[in-house]
């Protein structure tokens, strides 16, 4: 087979496509060199399905560290916190990026079945054969996406669930058995996906664990134990993650983002943020212009 040919790179993609993303529902970016827009923590606004051709990516996943490496795919879920540490030059990577209006279309297929498992490890090594016929479906994909017209989005949703299948067959069917999920880290996996769906409402570690019918100090010892770090901590990263990239923004001013936030009043917006960086949200966004 001749030597895979890339289409011009695109820079920052998840930032200068943002809108064609929404729009689209599904994009793919070929040869991909820089993550630039996730050097700082942010909130991954979309699933991203990534296939790497060569180099290697060292970024931290929800406080983890996590290294990406050629001829490899990773599947990464909405709503989770990423900074990436380290691009080597040689980096050349195709991306997916789904949308989550699109993913509302996708719930039933299998691209959802083994989410728990790569949640807890999102990037597995593909054969040299797995890694040509994941190309090959993924030129697939990129044609579909030109398509115009009503049958657009079912089309799509079909090519994705075969590149799902396929994904999921060689990690966990063609390799060695899954790794199981405990129920400590299903709560956990459980209870971040509760923080990005109500940190608008409370930010106490009472609400969320009332969700799961546990008590405060129960539920708390459990996050603490699984992952290292306190519940309270994995909302506060949450929220301060998410404050900070819309402190960059000019668009929307303090009153506003203390509402997106869940803040009843500016002021205490003000004291969480400051309490949990050290500086006011105010400083922050004069620092950051």
């Amino acid at each position: 087979m001749k030597k895979k040919t890339f289409s011009p790179p695109s820079q920052n993609p998840f930032v200068k496509n943002k809108e064609l993303i929404k729009q689209q529902g599904v994009v793919v970016f070929d040869y991909v060199t820089s993550l630039a827009s996730y050097t700082e923590r942010v909130i991954s606004p979309n699933i991203v399905i990534a296939i790497f051709h060569s180099g290697v990516i060292r970024l931290e996943y929800d406080m983890q560290p996590i290294v990406f490496r050629s001829k490899g795919i990773c599947v990464l879920y909405p709503n989770h916190i990423v900074s990436v540490k380290d691009v080597s030059p040689d980096l050349q990577a195709t991306l997916i990026v789904i949308s989550n209006q699109f993913y509302d279309e996708m719930l039933r297929h299998s691209l959802r079945r083994y989410k728990n498992e790569y949640l807890k490890a999102p990037f597995f090594k593909l054969t040299n054969q797995q890694y040509e016929t994941t190309l090959h479906i993924v030129e697939v994909v990129k044609a579909a996406c030109q398509i115009k017209g009503a049958s657009r989005t079912n089309i799509i949703v079909d090519i994705l669930d075969i590149l799902a299948r396929m994904t999921d067959y060689h990690r966990f069917h063609d390799k060695a058995p899954k790794e199981d999920i405990s129920s400590n880290e299903l709560l956990f996996y459980h209870f971040y996906e509760a923080i990005a769906a109500h940190h608008k409402e409370s930010h106490e570690i009472q609400f969320y664990a009332e969700k799961f019918c546990l008590s405060p100090k129960y539920f708390a010892n459990v996050i603490k134990q699984t992952t290292g770090i306190a519940a309270s901590d994995w909302i506060a990263r949450f929220i301060i993650t998410k404050a900070k990239h819309l402190l960059k923004r000019d668009d929307i001013n303090m009153l506003a983002i203390s509402k997106e936030l869940g803040f009843g009043e500016q002021s205490s917006f003000s004291r969480y943020f400051k309490h949990v960086t050290g500086i006011s949200p105010s400083q922050f966004r004069k620092e950051n212009k």
